[in-house]
């Protein structure tokens, strides 16, 4: 929703043919699904263009269209002429810019923005941090819904947004240098989250210090922005450790100790700040790795919200993950699965195995019930094959009995850790197996990269 003032202000208007007037509008990219009284943008990428979509809003009643130039220039005969068009020389920058504006607009009274990054855990970080805020009743919070946390998913996530929002979490995603910079300059972020550095995205950060850089940016806005923001981070995850001694950073460590540390303990049942100490009960989320996104979320919220500390670390026993193909525990057929199939990268995959031996450990299950599905992890770069047989080995060492690979890198998961049940091309052919293979175990553990719809197996009857 953006207003008639707002939205005739951007400086990338070049002219405004027929000007109408309204006093308030949805922003739609979407011609399939945008009503009448909505602002039409068309947007352009490398293998689709809005524009061609334009005429057939103009037949459905849409009145107010922002286009290219040159695209008004060209067909301007076949247009409206009871239409009002917005020309621009890139309509992705505009969407992008009303997005900035609109978010300048409710800082001014009193929107504070909250940003997350991070090579694993931000989506989740984002949803309990979304829950916990929303518990305190501090006002309306909003976030990105699902992972639109791009340069077209996180504007529309502004521009959808309520005005009357008091705190936007906004969740950056980024794949090459230079997109956090971007994502930063349109959500303009008081505070921020880096969840953790891991080995994603390779192919185009190259190593672990590329995804540093990346990452980092976050903070950088955030200190040019302002000296009373601050970042928060996990100091237990190389290298974020070298933010200790900066005044501007704060940080959960069960190892480090310091006037920026979060401490807690390995069970999880309190955090220490200062010589404060508060009790918390997180026995209910699953996995180091989530706890940990758990505390970051809390330590965010004890920073920027001190009088409601309390309260904050009593909600966390209603806080939960949320069930989309992350770490979520589901139950078939009076067996219980382990699902993990969004994303998948040797970090996070390092971490799910390490938290899926601690339940091992925890429930005393035997190793032979217990059947590992590992698929592709994608996008990273030239040391692809190197690093599927890194953690083939790691789940080696890690005691595993049972395992299939399935994907491209298969056979490279199994040059690390040897012998395996199945060594499968695609999620096609697990299927036609999964019959046969599910019946002999009581316990799953699946986790791959979205493209292999790891997840799709369990919807067999």
């Amino acid at each position: 929703m953006i207003d008639n003032d707002l939205f005739y202000s951007s400086k990338l208007i070049i002219k405004i043919i027929n000007k109408a007037s309204f006093s308030e509008a949805d922003i739609s990219t979407d011609s399939r699904t945008i009503a009448a009284q909505d602002i039409f943008i068309p947007l352009v990428g490398e293998s689709f263009d809005g524009h061609q979509f334009i005429k057939g809003t103009i037949k459905n009643g849409v009145k107010v269209i922002v286009c290219h130039e040159a695209f008004y220039c060209q067909n301007q005969s076949d247009l409206g002429k009871d239409v009002t068009f917005v020309l621009v020389e890139n309509t992705m920058s505009f969407y992008q810019d009303l997005a900035r504006l609109k978010i300048k607009k409710l800082k001014e009274a009193g929107l504070k923005v909250i940003g997350i990054t991070g090579s694993n855990g931000k989506t989740t970080t984002k949803e309990l941090l979304f829950q916990l805020l929303s518990s305190l009743k501090v006002g309306r919070v909003y976030t990105n819904a699902g992972n639109f946390n791009n340069q077209i998913g996180l504007p529309k996530t502004i521009l959808d947004m309520p005005n009357d929002t008091q705190y936007l979490i906004s969740e950056m995603g980024t794949n090459y240098f230079g997109e956090i910079e971007i994502l930063a300059s349109i959500a303009q972020p008081d505070y921020g989250i880096i969840t953790s550095i891991g080995e994603a995205h390779l192919e185009n950060f190259k190593d672990k210090e590329g995804v540093l850089k990346e990452k980092s940016c976050l903070l950088d806005w955030i200190k040019k922005e302002s000296a009373s923001g601050f970042l928060i981070t996990d100091f237990d995850c190389p290298p974020l450790d070298q933010y200790l001694n900066d005044p501007q950073v704060f940080g959960i460590s069960e190892v480090f100790q310091g006037e920026q540390v979060y401490s807690f303990e390995k069970e999880f049942k309190s955090l220490s700040f200062n010589k404060k100490n508060w009790n918390i009960d997180i026995a209910h989320i699953f996995g180091v790795h989530n706890k940990k996104d758990c505390l970051m979320a809390l330590t965010l919220v004890i920073k920027l919200l001190p009088e409601l500390s309390e309260q904050a670390c009593a909600n966390l026993a209603q806080i939960k993950l949320l069930e989309n193909n992350r770490s979520t525990w589901l139950e078939r057929n009076g067996k219980l699965v382990f699902l993990d199939a969004y994303n998948a990268n040797p970090s996070s995959m390092r971490a799910a195995i390490d938290s899926m031996f601690d339940y091992i450990a925890a429930k005393n299950i035997a190793i032979e019930q217990f059947l590992f599905i590992l698929g592709d992890m994608n996008e990273l770069g030239e040391s692809s094959s190197q690093l599927h047989r890194d953690i083939g080995h790691y789940l080696l060492t890690r005691g595993a009995g049972e395992v299939i690979f399935v994907g491209r890198y298969a056979k490279d998961y199994a040059k690390g850790f040897g012998p395996a049940l199945k060594i499968l091309s695609s999620t096609d052919e697990l299927k036609k197996e999964w019959d046969g293979i599910q019946e002999k175990f009581d316990y799953f553990f699946l986790k791959a990269s979205r493209s292999l719809h790891l997840e799709s197996i369990l919807d067999i009857k």
